[in-house]
């Protein structure tokens, strides 16, 4: 399966951080295949940034039905 695959599958099932997909998929350039997935796919994934408590944020990415 290619990343975008993975990325796909993943996202059908349920949202994904970057971290997810580092640790789980080998996949270091999420916002990469996302972008590929939302401009050359034409599939609908909405990016939400969530706060930590340590003030640090990062994105979830969630795909839209």
């Amino acid at each position: 399966m290619t990343q975008k695959q993975v990325i796909l599958k993943h996202l059908k099932k349920s949202p994904i951080t970057s971290w997810t997909a580092i640790h789980s998929y080998g996949v270091t350039r999420l916002s990469n295949v996302i972008w590929i997935l939302i401009h050359k796919d034409n599939h609908s994934i909405k990016m939400e940034l969530q706060n930590r408590p340590n003030g640090k944020s990062f994105a979830l990415y969630t795909l839209e039905s």
